[in-house]
């Protein structure tokens, strides 16, 4: 009878032991390579740095843009940009002027 007690003390460790070995795996598993994992924060790090890249471009574009439309408004019209802008459409320079871009 004794020997029938210590075989199921037995299993019953022993099963606890494969159920916590499991989970450890899994976890680790998912600590790695998970949808939140160390892969997948590179990856975000990655994106992050591009996009913050993007942005600092774009941020320059629209600073120019928005200068351009300050200087072509009525209250402080900038003649020279001007008379670019409308050479520009309507395609028409002089003779002994020259195209720069």
């Amino acid at each position: 009878m004794s020997s029938m007690i210590s075989l199921a003390n037995y299993l019953g460790k022993t099963w606890a032991s494969v159920l916590f070995f499991t989970l450890f795996i899994w976890f680790a598993f998912h600590l790695i390579q998970g949808d939140r994992g160390f892969y997948s924060y590179e990856h975000y790090q990655a994106e992050r740095a591009a996009m913050q890249a993007e942005y600092v471009t774009l941020k320059g574009n629209r600073e120019k843009i928005e200068n351009r439309v300050h200087r072509l408004r009525s209250q402080s019209l900038d003649k020279d940009l001007l008379d670019q802008q409308a050479r520009h459409m309507l395609n028409q320079f002089g003779e002994n002027e020259y195209i720069l871009r």
